[in-house]
């Protein structure tokens, strides 16, 4: 005889017992899932506070000019928590050391834990114009830096300078006449844009 699959799909399901395991099971499970995640909080709150103190201990190192002990315990933080302020301090002695490479390294870290603070990208956009080596790379970071400041002058005058130096001189003009707009006792500002006008003409 055919079977009809309707009335076999909804036939009466046995079992009140299967699903009372069921629930015991669920809340079980819900239960170790709770205690899984506040287990992983608990831990992750403990790294925070050991990073924080590697990175209070490494400042003290810092001012008192021990840089070797102060990147020794920034290196122990990092391990543990990357954030934006721990490479910042790194930078900041690799600079006082005059090791350049190494502190273009971790102020490039910086900025890739914290792409929206201004001090950073000023920093970075700042040292890629110096060196002069990726003109695509320092018009972004300082075109960055203008969108999150747009009055902020003086990233403003950078970026005007990386316009110029990659031959965008009308956008290099742009930027110049509104910084004068925006500020206009700006005066170095004012020769710039004559030499400017100059070569656009």
């Amino acid at each position: 005889m055919e079977q009809d699959f309707l009335s076999f799909s909804t036939s009466k399901q046995p079992s009140t017992p299967f699903l009372k395991f069921n629930k015991k099971t669920m809340i079980v499970a819900a239960a170790i899932i709770v205690l899984l995640v506040l287990l992983g909080f608990s831990m992750d709150s403990n790294a925070n506070d050991q990073a924080e103190k590697l990175f209070s201990t490494a400042k003290d190192f810092a001012n008192q000019e021990d840089y070797s002990q102060a990147l020794s315990k920034l290196d122990e933080a990092i391990s543990i928590k990357k954030k934006s302020n721990y490479y910042y301090l790194q930078y900041q002695i690799l600079m006082a050391e005059q090791k350049f490479y190494e502190a273009e390294q971790s102020i490039r870290n910086t900025v890739a834990y914290d792409s929206n603070n201004p001090t950073y990208l000023y920093i970075l956009g700042s040292y890629l114009f110096d060196q002069g080596e990726n003109i695509k790379e320092t018009l972004e970071v300082l075109k960055r830096l203008t969108e999150i400041e747009p009055k902020n002058s003086d990233a403003k005058l950078k970026y005007a300078y990386a316009l110029s130096a990659n031959n965008q001189l009308n956008e290099a003009v742009l930027v110049l006449e509104q910084i004068l707009k925006d500020d206009p006792n700006y005066e170095v500002v004012y020769n710039d844009l004559a030499v400017m006008y100059k070569q656009v003409n």
